[in-house]
């Protein structure tokens, strides 16, 4: 395992390094608006790493919630949030099956590229899911955004738990789904291969090394559900 990957859980700014360059084209932002109104929302970001998703929504949110199991990656959100008044946002260290929160406290429940460290048990999914659901209010929506495939111009998951867990979010508990292109840009070639091997597969890398370039193609899944 590369010095980068040994690093990824322990150093926040290597990590936001890396998504400084991801989804150039700002399609997340633009696809969860399409799906909810975030405007005077109380919004939980769950899951939340240095706080990548909620710089993005809480200009516009009432407050935002973020809570992660990292207190390393909390230390590169509250530094990404320093210059946000602290009445916009609250953050928390916590395990996503046992959320610091009361039933019912939530318009807007988001993750990102989160779920994967915590759903490799099948039997954990309806736990994971029904905590989720209870932390938010009636007519509220969750959204949970992961990955797709790196270096791919079309959805190619190769992770099979991670697939199977997609197939049960909507077979099983109702989520709708639709992908978006996320696709890295990087400075030049060369960084572009040093962040690729670092964080990605060496597939990827390979190609690279063979035909450089600076933006990579990356697809994004994004699945939400309104409680009723």
């Amino acid at each position: 395992m590369s010095f980068f990957k040994n690093c990824y859980l322990q150093n926040y700014k290597l990590y936001d390094s890396l998504i400084t360059h991801h989804d150039y084209q700002n399609k997340i932002l633009s696809t969860i608006k399409q799906i909810i109104s975030i405007n005077d929302k109380i919004i939980a970001d769950v899951g939340c790493g240095t706080g990548r998703l909620t710089s993005l929504l809480i200009n516009e949110a009432r407050k935002v919630y973020l809570c992660d199991a990292s207190e390393k990656m909390l230390e590169g959100a509250r530094e990404r949030l320093k210059n946000i008044p602290s009445s916009k946002y609250e953050i928390n260290v916590s395990n996503t099956f046992n959320l610091p929160y009361l039933n019912n406290s939530f318009d807007i429940l988001i993750e990102g590229w989160s779920l994967s460290f915590c759903i490799r048990e099948i039997s954990l999914w309806d736990k994971l899911i029904d905590e989720l659901l209870r932390v938010l209010r009636k007519n509220g929506t969750i959204i949970l955004i992961e990955t797709l495939g790196y270096g791919v111009e079309s959805p190619n998951c190769t992770n099979s738990y991670l697939n199977s867990f997609y197939s049960y979010l909507i077979n099983d508990r109702g989520f709708n789904f639709e992908w978006i292109r996320t696709d890295y840009q990087y400075t030049d070639e060369n960084q572009a291969i040093l962040y690729t091997n670092a964080f990605f597969d060496y597939d990827v890398t390979e190609r690279l090394l063979i035909n450089p370039q600076k933006t990579i193609p990356e697809c994004t899944g994004i699945w939400w559900l309104t409680k009723r």
